[in-house]
């Protein structure tokens, strides 16, 4: 029970590192989509880039 419980840890650690990258680039893309949209007056074409979320994937392992 020891070795799960400290692997979680481990994974949920990953993915609170990984989280605070993907925030970063998510919040400059974010920054550069509002700038364009104020400068053409149109909304940008295309998706908008999905929020990162603070939890770990499926794929994260040990």
């Amino acid at each position: 029970m020891k070795k799960i419980k400290l692997a979680k840890t481990v994974v949920e650690a990953w993915a609170t590192g990984r989280y605070k990258i993907e925030k970063e680039t998510y919040d400059e893309k974010i920054k550069a989509l509002k700038r364009k949209e104020g400068e053409s007056g149109k909304k940008p074409r295309g998706k908008v880039p999905q929020e990162p979320e603070n939890k770990p994937n499926s794929s994260d392992q040990l």
